[in-house]
């Protein structure tokens, strides 16, 4: 019940769109904003670019990563990804799925406002699909591994 009332709160109040990204702290605290994230961490370790990163508690298969290209602040990437467990280890299978798919909509709403369905479809499909935002272009990649799937939404800047 949590997450339902959670993913009606994100979508009810996803900001407007980006028209591309902001600086890597403008983007980060947008897409913290979109995402309702509960804990956002930034990592920064000397002569790398910044990383910050938002994990769903519990079984921690849902994660947005914001990638600074440099240490101007600019943003390289935005990624969603779900970690879809297909056998059960503990947390049962296709673990914490409405709050994938949650965060998914409300980061195409962000990023790709009139192709939120596509993204989605996208997001549940098995092959790889790119989609043109509002100045930003989102693929989606999926590796089936053996109890796991990877589905991963990568957000760039031309």
């Amino acid at each position: 019940m949590k997450y339902l009332v959670l993913t009606a709160a994100i979508l009810a109040s996803t900001p407007a769109l980006a028209a591309e990204f902001s600086s890597f702290e403008a983007e980060t605290k947008a897409v913290s904003d979109t995402i309702k994230c509960p804990r956002p961490k930034v990592t920064k370790t000397s002569g790398m670019p910044d990383l910050w990163r938002c994990i769903l508690p519990g079984a921690e298969v849902t994660k947005v990563f914001v990638n600074a290209a440099d240490s101007g602040g600019r943003v390289e990437n935005v990624k969603i990804m779900w970690n879809d467990w297909t056998r059960d280890t503990g947390y049962g299978v296709h673990t914490d799925k409405a709050m994938a798919e949650a965060w998914v909509t409300a980061l195409a709403t962000r990023y790709a406002s009139t192709q939120v369905q596509e993204v989605l479809t996208a997001f549940r499909g098995t092959s790889t699909v790119s989609i043109k935002g509002e100045g930003v272009s989102l693929k989606y990649t999926y590796f089936k591994g053996p109890a796991i799937d990877e589905r991963l939404i990568t957000v760039t800047a031309p």
